[in-house]
């Protein structure tokens, strides 16, 4: 291959290279927004729950018990959480940008 062709694939190479940088940086700043809501939360006397997919659990705790229809729930009030019936219709969701803060 030509030295020219060599500089030409390093030059297509850089965006994609940025491009999962960014992509990268926006999920580091999702997560510090989700702590930093938790936290307060927390800090605040609040319980949480924090829905997940099964994909997830079961990947979370090493075990395939958790078919593709369900989901599971990390808590701070198992009482509270078990009382919970998620329904798309009745949900309210919040989309985190990662530049609340």
């Amino acid at each position: 291959m030509k030295t020219e062709q060599m500089q030409l694939i390093k030059v297509i190479e850089f965006p994609k290279y940025k491009i999962e940088e960014k992509v990268e940086k926006e999920r580091l700043d999702k997560l510090d927004v989700a702590y930093n809501m938790l936290k307060y939360l927390i800090e605040e006397g609040h319980d949480f729950h924090i829905v997940i997919s099964a994909d997830a659990v079961n990947e979370l705790f090493e075990t395939d018990k958790i078919s593709s229809d369900d989901y599971g729930i990390l808590t701070s009030n198992i009482d509270k959480a078990e009382k919970i019936r998620i329904k798309s219709d009745n949900a309210i969701f919040y989309q985190i940008e990662g530049d609340e803060f």
